[in-house]
């Protein structure tokens, strides 16, 4: 380490690139792109229903959008389809007890991070465990 650390230096020097320069200027963002894409219908009253028997609390961290957001987060909360929407043909009936789970945000985009995605239980004790690491 004592060794490489100063050769990225000097092969950084000799680049032009400085160690501590960042860019300032990002690249340009915003162009609008228009796209064909796929969008699978959501039912409005399969999310109800999941809200009137499970709540609005995540079921992985426990969160609550009306705890920590005020009149802001009365009635949100994300829902996760437990059986990926893309793999289900068009007149298939969801089982909202078993097929529905309330998430928020944060633990909607983590269960997503794998293909199939993290069963609520798996990411319950990753949360759990890191949890208890902090303390």
């Amino acid at each position: 380490l004592d060794l490489v650390v100063p050769l990225f230096g000097m092969m950084a020097t000799l680049i032009g690139v400085e160690e501590n320069e960042l860019p300032i200027m990002g690249e340009t963002e915003g162009r609008a792109v228009q796209s064909m894409a796929t969008h699978y219908e959501r039912k409005k009253v399969n999310r109800e229903a999941c809200i009137q028997l499970k709540g609005l609390r995540c079921l992985v961290c426990d969160f609550d959008f009306v705890e920590n957001y005020g009149h802001l987060g009365i009635g949100y909360v994300e829902i996760h389809h437990v059986k990926p929407l893309a793999s289900l043909g068009a007149d298939y009936r969801i089982n909202v007890a078993t097929e529905l789970e309330p998430l928020c945000a944060n633990c909607h985009a983590m269960v997503h991070r794998e293909e199939p995605p993290i069963a609520i239980l798996t990411l319950r004790q990753i949360v759990k465990e890191m949890r208890k690491n902090q303390l």
